[in-house]
């Protein structure tokens, strides 16, 4: 008794002292000092009776009111469980989000038996795990919906690294090819000499001309090089689309094709760069404005070659014709030899004019010439320009880049620390309620145990009560059962005497009547007759089957005789016998049947049955 009062008032002291640091309603309280004053009056009075040694009714009595009683306090226990569920319940639907508690890897425990849901009504339980079952499904979905995309955007990097890595062959390519025409030209000089020295054949022999090359004409052009007509000629639209959104990715020099000039490289990319006009042109137009750029450079580079070429010539001549007027006036011979022809010239001869500036050809000459590098500078200064603004353009995209990647990143830092300190606070407070609902959990357990023990020993007591009177009342109906058996015993063998005495009466009755009847000669006659009508049946039967087999012996010797004629008739004069002998065999088609009136068995006067030997 002292016992339980003091855990009562430890329990009371617990739930005060919590209610301190923890909002608790008052009716809550009130109710769990309700049922433990309630158990505690019962308690008082099942150990007080407990010492008595009543009689049986006063037991049963004491009995009920304990079930009673019983009953009463599990039933303010249920309410006080109930209470405390709904407080936890409120308190937990105050916060913003729902998280299930980390997992402890040493103790795995599911879903279901996680500490979050203990406590909590069946449906309320089903419905958190159907919701945490919902968010578990939707994770899933999103993670196949991301491999999904991250396998989509691998398969168009793909494209785009294969047109890269195609344009890189044929850049490789040109340069393995340029190198070979380069090491021609060296060896070139060498050849020849070796041919005018009759060691070896033509100086062409086994090179590769400037069509087995590919590479067109070598005219010394920047914007007509053969690896822009080499690329050219090779991509399709769709792909020159791609080159013209991002030249620079595709252009790009890797480590093992960086050549030895930068700038070829950059004067490349900067060629299928679009300019301002030509970004929002359709593809066909692009690539034809392309190869008008390079037919344009062909063209004036053929036209330059040209005019170099005559002014050579012209060039020349002039120095021939100075020399030769040199030599002249040195000498100072006035008149020609007679050896050399001049031809006449129809208008007036102009003095030639020694300032090259002068001369109206190499003015126009050098107003190409100006002209070109004009164009030149011009074109020159458009790319560096282009070129600057595309650095400084990416230098801002950079900055912009790094700096918006810098603010998300410290974005997600303080969203990571605030997730983090809420996840604390919530798991400590689930914590706190955990410990303090298995607290009242174990008091209330001991209590229901205490109780079940002591319900146990009556239960107990009263089995031993029924089984003993049970015994008695079995004990009795075995005597019962014997007196029955010897009484039923004793009438049997009683009957059994009657009907043996019975049975030795009748059989005397029936053996003294068949004794003294005797056989009449009426019966004795009608049984001679029988026995004489069996044996007269009898013989008419043996009679009849010997007469069965003579005639059936009398038929076979016909059936003989029938077949021994036939085979007579078949074989009148015998000549298969005479030419085969007797082993030959019946046949139908050399068979004879006489015609005549007075046959064999006329001149024989037989029967026509009779057999013949």
């Amino acid at each position: 008794m002292g016992s339980v009062t003091a855990k009562q008032s430890k329990l009371l002291a617990n739930t005060s002292a919590r209610s301190d640091h923890m909002p608790v309603k008052p009716e809550l309280i009130g109710q769990i000092e309700h049922a433990i004053a309630k158990e505690a009056e019962d308690d008082g009075l099942q150990w007080l009776r407990d010492e008595d040694d009543g009689s049986g009714a006063e037991r049963l009595q004491l009995h009920k009111q304990m079930d009673q009683g019983y009953r009463e306090a599990s039933q303010e226990w249920a309410k006080a469980e109930t209470a405390l569920s709904k407080v936890l319940k409120s308190k937990r639907e105050d916060q913003d989000d729902f998280h299930l508690p980390p997992c402890d890897d040493a103790k795995p425990q599911s879903a279901a038996s996680s500490p979050a849901f203990c406590g909590l009504d069946p449906e309320e339980r089903a419905r958190r795990l159907e919701a945490v079952r919902a968010g578990a499904s939707a994770e899933k979905a999103r993670q196949l919906r991301f491999r999904a995309s991250e396998a989509g955007k691998k398969l168009q990097d793909h494209a785009k690294r294969r047109l890269r890595v195609k344009i890189s062959e044929i850049l490789r390519e040109v340069h393995r090819r340029q190198n070979l025409r380069q090491r021609q030209e060296k060896l070139k000089a060498f050849r020849a000499q070796r041919a005018r020295q009759g060691l070896a054949s033509g100086q062409a022999l086994g090179d590769a001309d400037h069509f087995a090359l590919g590479l067109g004409e070598d005219l010394g052009l920047e914007d007509a090089t053969p690896r822009r007509r080499c690329i050219l000629e090779s991509l399709g639209l769709e792909e020159l689309d791609l080159v013209r959104k991002d030249p620079r990715w595709y252009l790009e020099a890797d480590p093992e094709m960086e050549d030895a000039g930068g700038g070829n490289r950059e004067r490349l990319i900067d060629f299928f760069t679009p300019a301002r006009k030509d970004k929002h042109v359709s593809i066909e137009c692009y690539a034809q404005r392309l190869r008008q750029r390079l037919a344009a450079a062909c063209e004036v580079a053929f036209q330059d070659t040209q005019d170099t070429d005559s002014w050579q010539s012209l060039l020349g001549s002039w120095h021939s014709k100075g020399a030769h007027q040199s030599g002249m006036h040195s000498s100072g011979m006035s008149t020609c030899l007679p050896g050399d022809s001049q031809m006449s010239s129809v208008s007036i001869r102009r003095e030639p004019i020694r300032d090259d500036k002068a001369s109206p050809t190499m003015q126009k000459v050098w107003e190409k010439y100006r002209r070109k590098e004009e164009r030149d500078a011009q074109v020159m200064e458009a790319r560096r320009l282009a070129a600057e603004e595309r650095m400084a353009k990416n230098a801002f995209k950079v900055s912009q880049q790094i700096r918006d990647y810098a603010s998300t990143q410290s974005k997600y830092k303080e969203l990571h620390q605030q997730r983090l300190q809420e996840a604390v606070e919530r798991k400590a407070a689930r914590e706190a309620e955990v410990q303090e609902r298995l607290a009242v959990m174990d008091e209330f357990k001991l209590r229901r145990m205490r109780r079940a023990l002591t319900v146990a020993d009556e239960k107990l007591e009263q089995k031993r009560d029924r089984v003993t009177e049970g015994l008695e009342v079995w004990e009795a109906g075995v005597v019962r059962s014997q007196l029955r058996a010897h009484a039923q015993e004793r009438r049997a063998r009683d009957a059994l005497r009657a009907s043996q005495e019975a049975y030795h009466a009748r059989l005397e009755k029936v053996g003294e009547t068949r004794s003294e009847k005797t056989e009449s000669q009426a019966q004795k006659n009608d049984k001679l007759k029988a026995r004489i009508q069996v044996s007269l049946m009898q013989q008419l039967e043996e009679q009849r089957k010997l007469e069965c087999d003579r005639q059936a012996v009398a038929t076979e010797e016909k059936l003989e005789a029938a077949r021994l004629r036939r085979f007579r008739d078949s074989n009148k004069y015998n000549f298969l016998e005479k030419a085969f002998g007797e082993q030959v065999k019946f046949d139908h088609k050399f068979s004879f049947t006489p015609t005549l009136k007075d046959g064999w068995h006329l001149k024989g006067n037989l029967s026509s049955s009779a057999p013949t030997l």
